[in-house]
């Protein structure tokens, strides 16, 4: 799995969980009823419109690379110069949150 490959399926995945995601201010409400106010801050941080959103400027920087997994330089520069060098350092950054990930290493390898 080359890690364009990895990037897209996990971003596909991510999306899959927002747009099954039911609308957040409900449960926003009985979280704020009980002071947890740092968690209805981060829920409504990561409400579904904003993850899709993320999916979606994610997906431009991937489209924005087609050749760094080709053998050619990066288009966008970052150090990545051949086959056997370290993967593209912008979707290296990219593929951090997924870290845990079973195909990370194999996909950034």
């Amino acid at each position: 799995m080359t890690l364009i490959e990895f990037l897209l399926a996990r971003i596909a995945e991510d999306e899959v969980v927002a747009r099954a995601c039911p609308r957040t201010e409900m449960r926003i409400g009985t979280i704020d009823r009980r002071g947890d106010h740092a968690l209805v801050a981060h829920v409504a941080r990561w409400e579904p419109t904003r993850v899709l959103a993320e999916c979606e400027s994610k997906r431009l920087i991937v489209a924005a690379h087609p050749r760094c997994t080709a053998g050619d330089h990066c288009v966008c520069e970052c150090e990545w110069g051949s086959p056997d060098s370290a993967p593209c350092l912008t979707l290296a950054a990219l593929a951090l949150p997924y870290v845990d990930h079973p195909a990370y290493r194999e996909a950034t390898a």
